[in-house]
């Protein structure tokens, strides 16, 4: 999906952490060739090191072995997919060719989310957190929320990312709560909620203002299975008078369904 803006990368004297599942090196994240094999451990580092960028080469990573694990973005840390493994600046890769997918896939079970942006009400995940040139797929959620990016009091920017395959009770892909989002240049498709929002669930406080803004944004192939017969938002759902408002730009929705209705 092509946007029509342009964007702009403000690179300050940030810490890049290189992440290459397919590195042979000392797996200390200080280079491409001696990069990490997993993300998880670049998170760590990046905790108490930021701000940081991290650099992920092409290939797949999971978020660990059991299907409670997740990735957590972190404040002041911008995460980058779509490297080969080779270059030295960010506007060298090229993230439509090399494919970067975070997979909620164990084989015999499944990641809850892929991507967990939980934070306590105390501590406020703001727009300094990126997740930039990344596949989100197959996250199966036992808590019903969001399978891949559960985002609760968190306002991070996700761009240039592609969400597919994920499974949940609410948000099939993502379930914004008490989150003001920037999702720019993504695309939703192929997921399905069992009750509501297909692809996103949308939520908040009546007390309380939060934006959700999708901007270049297309959401496709949706589904909702509904047992109730309800229409509850085949592509996206918006849950009424909770305070919560989406902004939406040059944006498509179409073939989004119901499954048993």
């Amino acid at each position: 999906l092509v946007g029509i803006f342009a964007i702009s990368y403000q690179l300050t004297a940030q810490t890049i952490i290189y992440v290459d599942v397919d590195a042979t090196g000392s797996d200390n994240g200080t280079s491409w060739s001696h990069a990490y094999n997993d993300l998880q451990d670049a998170l760590t580092y990046a905790s108490s090191n930021s701000p940081a960028q991290i650099w992920v080469a092409e290939g797949t990573y999971t978020p660990g072995s059991s299907s409670s694990d997740s990735y957590t973005m972190l404040p002041d840390v911008e995460i980058y997919g779509g490297f080969v493994g080779t270059e030295t600046s960010l506007t060298q890769r090229d993230f439509r060719s090399n494919t970067t997918i975070l997979s909620g896939n164990l084989g015999a079970q499944q990641a809850e989310h892929i991507i967990n942006n939980t934070y306590s009400i105390g501590i406020r995940l703001n727009n300094s957190a990126v997740l930039d040139g990344f596949h989100i797929r197959d996250g199966l959620s036992s808590s019903n929320y969001g399978a891949a990016i559960y985002n609760e009091y968190a306002s991070p920017i996700i761009r240039n990312c592609n969400f597919y395959n994920n499974t949940a009770y609410y948000g099939g892909a993502v379930y914004n709560y008490y989150s003001s989002s920037t999702y720019l240049n993504c695309r939703f498709y192929d997921n399905t909620a069992s009750s509501a929002g297909g692809a996103v669930y949308n939520i908040g406080d009546s007390n309380t203002s939060h934006i959700v803004t999708y901007t270049n944004c297309a959401f496709y192939r949706n589904s909702v299975r509904i047992p109730s017969g309800n229409n509850n938002g085949y592509g996206m759902a918006l849950f009424s008078g909770s305070g919560v408002i989406c902004k939406i730009y040059n944006s498509n929705f179409y073939d989004n369904d119901c499954i048993s209705c």
